[in-house]
């Protein structure tokens, strides 16, 4: 293989290898402390409750056996949910951190806490 495509490919390789490393947030977790850990589940509006379902948060979360509700500042978890934990460090700002299937990366999600609604 000629040196011109050796770079060529390394520079590809090193390309993949930055960009997947960009989006995991598991450096982000030094120094911060777990709150709340689990299985994570997306709550729907309940039609015909007693909620105003276009003032109802779209991405509204909460943890699956605890009493935590919770939107993020992007999507994550969509409606299928996911599993995952809160933590948070010296600046008291919350973050949800789920492992993500491809490249095994930990993602980082600021959390805005909900009151959680009565369901039924």
């Amino acid at each position: 293989m000629p040196n011109t495509l050796k770079t060529i490919f390394f520079l590809m390789l090193l390309q993949g290898t930055a960009s997947a490393s960009l989006l995991d947030a598991t450096e982000d977790l030094e120094g911060k402390v777990v709150i709340y850990a689990g299985e994570i589940e997306h709550l729907e509006c309940p039609i015909g409750g007693k909620y105003d379902c276009s003032s109802w948060p779209t991405t509204l979360l909460k943890f699956k056996y605890k009493d935590v509700c919770f939107t993020l500042d992007i999507g994550a978890c969509a409606s299928l949910g996911c599993k995952g934990f809160i933590a948070a460090g010296k600046d008291k700002q919350s973050y949800l951190f789920t492992l993500e299937s491809i490249g095994d990366d930990i993602r980082k999600y600021s959390v805005n806490y909900h009151q959680c609604p009565e369901m039924y």
